[in-house]
């Protein structure tokens, strides 16, 4: 059966994207029908910066739950409250953004492999559109990108629950990429393959490809 993918979001985003996310796979979730629906039958769950995080915290079980059962969670919120496992919120980071370096980590992240830096710091000239902040995890986790001062930007959390999580303080591909014209375009199907392999992983399924946490 081939994988499939929820993306959390509220209306205004799915309104730009009608029709777009298919071609991955990937289909829409309202945030409000987050309690009704049955992530569990999803390979991965993909949560936007549109949510409503009162109400995700209200209902942060379902998503525990779902990571309990070996799920893939990947979230690109720049979160607030506390409705991850993982607890982190994020900070706005102090130095300007138009000197402020996304720094991906050496060896590549299978998410980046290919991507020119040139094209994950700037859009038509101009910086800031990856993330504006960062997180500051207080357990062991995987870097995937920081900032110039080190601070974790992205990074991929298999300590806090049974399952996988790749936490990225902003830079949600699927809004920001998806038609970049450039080598960042291939993040998105790269995200993907990789939430597939995950996900086999954690049920326990071999694959031909090692899920990539480096």
């Amino acid at each position: 059966m081939p994988s499939n993918f929820a993306y959390m979001s509220n209306d205004i985003e799915f309104t730009r994207m009608n029709g777009v996310l298919e071609q991955w796979n990937v289909y829409p979730l309202y945030t409000y029908d987050l309690p009704y629906a049955s992530i569990e039958n999803y390979d991965g769950l993909i949560i936007s910066n549109f949510v409503d995080e009162e109400f995700l915290l209200e209902h942060r079980l379902v998503i525990e739950r779902y990571l309990q059962q070996g799920g893939v969670v990947c979230s690109f919120a720049e979160a607030f409250l506390p409705w991850l496992p993982c607890r982190e919120t994020w900070m706005r980071s102090n130095i300007p953004l138009r000197i402020r370096e996304m720094v991906m980590i050496e060896p590549r992240h299978s998410i980046f492999k290919g991507v020119d830096p040139y094209d994950l710091n700037y859009r038509k000239g101009v910086k800031g559109f990856f993330s504006r902040g960062y997180m500051e995890p207080n357990r062991p986790v995987h870097p995937v990108i920081t900032d110039e001062e080190g601070h974790y930007v992205a990074y991929i959390d298999t300590e806090s629950s049974k399952g996988t999580m790749y936490i990225s303080a902003g830079g949600d591909p699927f809004m920001i990429f998806r038609q970049s014209g450039n080598s960042t375009e291939r993040i998105i199907l790269q995200l993907i393959e990789w939430m597939t392999a995950e996900a086999m992983k954690n049920k326990g399924v071999v694959t031909n490809e090692d899920s990539d946490l480096t």
